[in-house]
């Protein structure tokens, strides 16, 4: 992570360590997580392909986004990794709501809300 020239300043490092939590388990982030969820650029890839086709599409075990059809998959796992993310702060918030939602830097209405969309 240290090598990496990270052009999109803190909001870039902020998107990946949130990738990284989400894919490691229990409180702490694992090393090799915090690598893969960085989203390379393309002149960064030894064969030149997509950032999206780099080390976080690798991690996931499955085709780069580049290689997909364009669809409602991409909210169907976007949804998934948010309820996964809501339901870890709920269960580390001992199932109160407020707490979870404190945690996450949401209010109390758009965490119950958030959760509780289908």
């Amino acid at each position: 992570m240290l090598d990496h020239s990270w052009p999109g300043n803190v909001r870039e490092l902020y998107s990946t360590v949130v990738r990284a939590f989400v894919w490691s388990r229990g409180g702490v982030i694992e090393q090799g997580a915090a690598e893969k969820a960085i989203l390379r650029r393309p002149e960064e890839l030894e064969n030149g392909k997509a950032a999206l086709e780099g080390p976080a599409a690798k991690a996931s075990g499955e085709p780069g986004l580049a290689a997909r059809e364009p669809g409602p998959w991409c909210y169907e796992e976007l949804r998934a990794i948010e309820k996964r993310f809501l339901e870890r702060a709920l269960a580390e918030a001992g199932g109160n709501k407020i707490k979870a939602a404190k945690l996450l830097g949401l209010s109390g209405r758009t965490f119950a809300n958030r959760l509780n969309r289908k």
